[in-house]
């Protein structure tokens, strides 16, 4: 897969904090166009579309920095 080709629209420190484990690799989802909900689903790739800010990924490359920042600033809340 090319780099940054899966861009999230909802920033991973957010999904980070309602994962089901403590490794972040599941999360509890509900599917709402078909009423399902899905316990233990892969965190990667929720809430991400391919090329989602463009393919040139100038947009995703200048929000990687400060989003970084942030989340750690979330980590440390949370801790």
């Amino acid at each position: 897969m090319p780099a940054n080709k899966s861009q999230n629209f909802v920033p991973c420190c957010y999904l980070r904090a309602f994962c089901a484990d403590d490794e972040g690799a599941a999360i509890n989802v509900f599917n709402i166009g078909r009423e399902l909900s899905i316990k233990g689903a892969p965190a990667k790739g929720q809430c991400a579309r391919p090329y989602f800010y463009g393919r040139d990924g100038e947009l995703e490359r200048a929000l990687q920095e400060p989003e970084g920042a942030y989340g750690e600033i979330m980590q440390r809340a949370i801790e």
